[in-house]
């Protein structure tokens, strides 16, 4: 039996992070493990490339081609495989989402590991899964089979696999794996603010810079990356002209200055770290935060935070949403960006126009922010993340795999789309 993971490729990124883990670690309790991607990882893992895995290089090849790539990669590995198969049905790239189905449909044994959904704030993404013949036919995305399981990052994400049809036995949360890194604590006279994402359209980039202008004089803003070749350099660049023209103390994409220098440096630089994100599937930060020993600042997202809080993480520098006095009633992200830069504008002139809801109560948001920079130590001990082990994660899906191996062919079926599409639009 051969575990084959499968995945886009091996930048730097969030999903990157938990293939690499899970790399460490089935090297040490899986002797037959293998990477198949388009971008390799530093590991001594056995890695196939396939450079039409690339998001960038998928039209360079047919659908049978590539089906017949990705055959021929795991041939040189002993049966049965096991596809563990990372973000298949998201959308950047059909072909593959197209041939994870003829895998299914063959009885091959997969794990669907869904990080993020194309139905969630994704339009184009599901647009481009809806132009393949295969995908298209009655709108099928989500297959499932004895010889299949999901794995999911939160327990909303199960509830609603469920709701479309998947069988409760067949779908486990696995929450991304997370080690205890600790910094020293950053005694800098003025706060420097980190996020640490790819600064794509998601992460609401414009909530980040509306806090740098409710932020005290002398405190420093910085995010990590910048969007990469993709869709959201537009709006990446109108961010970056209008943050010159306000003169806000933002610095971006610090880590691309020195690609060498790992992350941790950029941490280790920081007195707080910041999340504004709408949308996430998992969110790393609110576990990252209390790996590094940072408080967190920013946005909190409700299915996260229940499932954080059943664990006992509750980040008390979090609010729920954010209003300014322009848009009376709407949260900011809801808003356009130009209708964001006007509030950002008025904030810089008048914050007292600006305010945050945390747990029911509104405030001032340059108030609230002015308070939590003055807290400079992770209110979140070590030990709450220790459910969050890779040792943990990995014997999840030791389980699954040997629960797989065992299962015999059965016929395909497919999950309700309606169900998935209509939460994701309510």
């Amino acid at each position: 039996m051969t575990h084959l993971l499968v995945h886009y490729h091996m930048r730097p990124g969030g999903v990157t992070r938990v293939i690499v883990a899970e790399m460490a670690y089935y090297s040490q309790v899986i002797h037959n493990v293998a990477l198949i991607t388009s971008v390799p990882a530093d590991s001594e893992i056995p890695t196939k490339i396939i450079d039409s895995l690339d998001y960038a290089k998928q039209t360079l090849v047919s659908e049978d081609a590539f089906f017949a790539q990705l055959l021929a990669a795991a041939e040189d590995f002993p049966k049965p495989w096991i596809w563990h198969v990372h973000n298949p049905t998201l959308g950047c790239h059909s072909l593959l989402t197209s041939c994870c189905q003829r895998l299914a449909e063959q009885n091959e044994r997969l794990i669907y590991h869904i990080h993020d959904f194309a139905e969630d704030q994704r339009p184009a993404n599901l647009k481009r899964l809806l132009e393949v013949e295969r995908l298209l036919e009655n709108q099928r995305l989500y297959p499932f089979s004895q010889r299949m399981h999901y794995c999911v990052l939160t327990g909303r994400d199960r509830d609603l696999l469920i709701a479309a049809g998947l069988p409760s036995e067949q779908v486990s949360v696995v929450p991304n794996p997370i080690n205890a890194n600790p910094l020293p604590l950053n005694d800098r006279l003025d706060s420097q603010v980190l996020y640490p994402t790819r600064a794509i359209d998601r992460k609401n980039i414009g909530e980040f810079l509306l806090m740098s202008a409710l932020a005290p004089a002398g405190v420093r803003f910085a995010t990590t990356r910048g969007p990469g070749n993709s869709l959201h350099q537009q709006h990446y660049a109108e961010w970056l002209r209008f943050a010159r023209e306000l003169e806000l103390p933002v610095d971006f994409a610090i880590a691309e200055t020195s690609p060498e220098i790992p992350l941790e440096h950029w941490i280790g630089q920081a007195t707080h770290l910041c999340t504004t994100s709408a949308h996430e599937g998992f969110g790393m930060a609110y576990l990252e935060s209390i790996a590094w020993q940072r408080p967190l600042l920013g946005r909190s997202i409700p299915h996260i935070k229940s499932d954080l809080e059943k664990m006992g993480i509750d980040h008390p520098a979090l609010y729920d949403s954010l209003f300014s006095k322009l848009f009376p009633g709407i949260d900011f992200p809801q808003l356009n960006i130009e209708q964001q830069k006007q509030v950002i504008r008025l904030a810089k002139e008048n914050p007292q126009t600006i305010r945050v809801h945390v747990k029911g109560k509104s405030q001032s948001a340059s108030n609230w922010l002015r308070e939590k920079l003055q807290r400079r130590s992770c209110p979140i001990s070590l030990e709450k993340i220790s459910p969050y082990s890779i040792e943990q994660h990995g014997e999840i899906l030791r389980r699954i795999v040997e629960h797989l191996a065992k299962q015999p062919a059965s016929p395909c079926r497919y999950l309700d789309p309606n169900v998935i599409r209509e939460f994701f639009a309510s």
